[in-house]
């Protein structure tokens, strides 16, 4: 059996070789040394990709090695086929905390089996990095829709225990200490309430709140926790980044706190070609605030293995 996995066919294609396994990638990139890591030098990782699987060659080998881990790499949920996360040789894995599920009664409930400390430290034993996606307001903790809405007290301080959100943050974050370094804040904001797929019922002045008190409260616990931005859709709204980005220049305490984030993450879906247009657009968004210097991160994307009528 040999996997290809196809990101895209624009601009140069450069294909990395694991035995009979070959990545092909449309991006352009060159590596860097941060942080005793290799990472791209444009600050991009896939997490969701597209694989299909064809025939392979006579000479293939079930008894060939799992391939080395790959820092460019990584896959949502893991967990699930975690063996085949590991012959793929993925470097990261997605985990969905859902506050919701994890604190379904209130403040003082919590759900062990949820996110079990064995599926994470499955993923860090088997060389992966778990990234958690914090998301879902419970109906206690807020006053707008359950799941979407606004949590209570967000705009308090953070150490008061009112604001419910930042007292999640803080146990969250406490609870998976020193196995979860990345938080991504959110999922698909931009996607408008008469939308399917619609996760955030507040403004995008509300979204940078939320984005600064989990910062705030995890860089507290641990300075180094990367925060990440929610994924973006970009088509559903192109302007929201710039809208949440503006709502931070006007917080003068934003400068001295790299604007809240370290991460701006995307998801691009349906045309793979539209990927090297959609991070430039991102990256041009970033830069016009002054953050330029940014990483980028594409937490899920595919590519339709049909010609899609509506999309040739």
């Amino acid at each position: 059996m040999r996997l290809e996995i196809l990101i895209s066919r624009k601009r140069l294609r450069k294909a990395d070789h694991w035995g009979d396994r070959r990545v092909a990638s449309g991006v352009e990139y060159s590596w860097s040394k941060r942080a005793g890591r290799s990472l791209l030098s444009i600050g991009i990782s896939l997490f969701l990709l597209f694989a299909v699987a064809v025939p392979g060659s006579a000479d293939d080998d079930p008894a060939d090695e799992d391939p080395p881990l790959d820092p460019r790499f990584g896959l949502v949920e893991t967990y699930h086929q975690p063996d085949a996360a590991d012959n793929l040789g993925v470097s990261w894995s997605r985990l969905l905390f859902y506050w919701s599920e994890l604190q379904p009664e209130g403040p003082d409930s919590w759900n062990e089996f949820h996110a079990p400390l064995a599926w994470i430290d499955r993923e860090i034993e088997a060389g992966r990095t778990v990234v958690g996606l914090l998301k879902s307001t419970p109906d206690w903790a807020t006053e707008g829709s359950a799941y979407v809405g606004v949590p209570e007290g967000l705009y308090l301080p953070v150490d008061d225990p009112d604001n419910l959100w930042a007292t999640f943050v803080r146990d969250v974050v406490t609870r998976y200490e020193g196995k979860v370094q990345h938080w991504i804040v959110w999922n698909e904001p931009d996607i408008s309430s008469d939308a399917y797929g619609y996760q955030w019922e507040g403004s995008p002045q509300d979204y940078y709140q939320l984005l600064k008190v989990t910062y705030l409260v995890a860089k507290e616990i641990d300075p180094q926790i990367t925060i990440h931005l929610a994924a973006m859709t970009y088509w559903h709204d192109p302007d929201y980044l710039d809208q949440v980005l503006t709502a931070a220049e006007q917080d003068p305490t934003a400068p001295e706190n790299g604007y809240y984030f370290d991460v701006a993450s995307l998801h691009i879906y349906f045309r793979p070609e539209t990927t090297l247009f959609i991070v430039e657009e991102t990256r041009e968004q970033l830069a016009t605030h002054g953050l330029g210097d940014k990483a980028i991160w594409i937490n899920e994307t595919n590519a339709p293995p049909f010609d899609d009528p509506d999309q040739p």
